[in-house]
């Protein structure tokens, strides 16, 4: 990897490393060391599926990722449940104070896609 990336340099910020917060969470200093490594190279990391059960806020100030894809559970039904609207709101004001993308996964329902975009995060998948 270390070669390839150094061979293909001008493509690395190309690239965005995905890693799902269950599997960061087993090693969190090798997480780390791995985030390092990634932006010497000039490339970025997802940390997939979110949920604060597997890494803290706390946590996250320390990982220093690029984007966070929150696990779906957090946006289903946001449109009716107001506790997961308000959670969704604080991790997004937490991913802004820490210049982190905030991405919501898997949003299937227009009402809660609607809320997803109300709240203002970069993006969602479908």
């Amino acid at each position: 990897l270390i070669d390839l990336l150094r061979q293909y340099a001008l493509l690395a910020g190309q690239l965005l490393f995905s890693v799902t917060a269950y599997s960061a969470a087993k090693d969190i200093r090798l997480f780390q060391n791995f985030i390092k490594f990634v932006h010497q190279q000039g490339a970025n990391v997802l940390l997939k599926r979110y949920e604060a059960q597997f890494i803290s806020a706390e946590t996250l100030k320390s990982l220093k990722v690029n984007y966070i894809r929150l696990a779906r559970d957090l946006t289903t039904d946001i449109h009716s449940e107001s506790d997961k609207r308000k959670l969704v709101e604080t991790l997004k004001e937490i991913g802004e104070l820490l210049d982190i993308w905030m991405i919501a996964e898997n949003v299937q329902d227009q009402k809660d896609w609607a809320v997803v975009k109300e709240i203002g995060l970069l993006g969602a998948s479908h």
